[in-house]
């Protein structure tokens, strides 16, 4: 009696057991090769089967013999939702033709289009999509079973956007105008490894929010998701998981809308130097992972609207004053609005040249509350030329 040789089965994924996609659309083949033995003439049946995974779509199935001849018609293929099989057929009411040659299986799949970043990532949190194939044979309900190849689809990583109304710097009109900042959190497709899931935002304190929403990219409000907390202008969207896991967000992205302005308390001094700079910056941040990542957003900026300087004379509080006696005292009032540029400044000074048919008795410089100035500067007088020149701060 010869030896026996058992009938065994071995699958593949591109010549290997292992295969990372570089692009979702990206197609490859499945081989399940399936050698009979020697002990065919006594099965009562031989089929080989394979369910292949429904994120795929099976664009072709092929089964050669071991010299590469097309052997389907040896026996009958189905493809039923994914699931593939190949009947054998006997001839000669045996299966004595397929002792010593070995069937290979090619099976042609994709990543469905339809497929959801949602149903991929915990495959790829697993470490790939895995198959395996069968051989059912002999007269007891026998089988073998293959290797399980897996398929890790290409990472898709989260990423951060952020602009202002739409741009990445906003020149406001005027001091009052409401405006949006919207931070865009695409969370790729590894979210099912993640241990964590924020999208933090601290916007300036010379702004006011008046409100904060978050929407996916269909629009929906996704607040319920996790718990929205705006404290001192620190404003934190922290993602909530759904049965112990953040695959539901793969493939989303959410939307936050912070709606602000300048608050009516924020002074031009706090402005002027975003004025100098460019204007009043703004980044967002992603946290996610289980590592403590961090991806940081671009940084739009504001630029709250210039207010000019400029200067006023009066004469008593008028333009005119005919004076009633020689020896009447009177005030000139020169009102220096310095506006909200200040910032860029590299002098500041206000002068005044009293024509010297007055005689000058008193010069004093107050701001806005009546308070006393003159020591922000140095005050001269000569020749009936007053000076204040202005001195820098810090």
């Amino acid at each position: 009696v010869p030896p026996n040789e058992d009938p065994d089965i071995h699958k593949d994924v591109a010549g290997k057991q292992h295969l990372d996609l570089t692009n979702r659309d990206q197609a490859f083949d499945w081989h399940v090769q399936a050698s009979f033995g020697n002990t065919t003439a006594s099965w009562k049946e031989a089929s080989i089967t394979d369910e292949i995974n429904k994120v795929f779509d099976i664009s072709d199935v092929q089964v050669v013999d071991e010299t590469g001849k097309d052997v389907t018609a040896d026996g009958t293929l189905t493809k039923a939702d994914n699931k593939i099989k190949f009947e054998l057929a006997k001839k000669a009411d045996s299966y004595s033709y397929l002792a010593g040659h070995t069937y290979t299986m090619t099976i042609t799949t994709k990543i469905k289009a339809s497929t959801t970043d949602e149903e991929l990532a915990p495959f790829i949190k697993d470490g790939g999509i895995p198959n395996q194939a069968d051989l059912h044979f002999g007269d007891n309900g026998d089988v073998k079973h293959s290797e399980i190849p897996t398929v890790v689809p290409p990472n898709e990583d989260p990423d951060i956007h952020k602009d202002v109304a739409g741009k990445q710097h906003l020149d406001l009109t005027n001091r009052d105008q409401a405006f949006d900042w919207h931070v865009q959190a695409s969370f790729g497709n590894t979210t099912a490894s993640w241990k964590e899931a924020s999208i933090t935002d601290e916007i300036n304190k010379v702004f006011d929010i008046s409100d904060v929403q978050v929407v996916d990219e269909t629009g929906k409000d996704v607040t319920a998701n996790g718990t929205l907390t705006k404290a001192d202008n620190k404003i934190k969207f922290e993602l909530a998981k759904k049965a112990d896991s953040y695959s539901y967000l793969a493939g989303h992205t959410y939307t936050m809308t912070i709606t602000t302005k300048i608050k009516a308390s924020t002074t031009d001094e706090e402005l002027a130097p975003f004025i100098k700079d460019g204007g009043i910056p703004n980044q967002a941040d992603l946290h996610f992972g289980d590592n403590g990542d961090v991806k940081h957003s671009e940084i739009p900026t504001v630029v709250p609207p210039n207010e000019d300087p400029d200067i006023h004379k009066d004469v008593a509080g008028k333009q005119h004053l005919d004076l009633t006696n020689r020896d009447q005292a009177f005030d000139w009032h020169v009102q220096a609005s310095f506006g909200n540029t200040t910032a860029s400044w590299k002098e500041a000074s206000i002068t005044d040249e009293i024509n010297k048919v007055f005689d000058i008795s008193d010069v004093q410089v107050v701001d806005e509350t009546g308070k006393d100035v003159t020591a922000d500067g140095t005050l001269t007088k000569a020749d009936n030329k007053i000076k204040f020149e202005l001195a820098k701060k810090a």
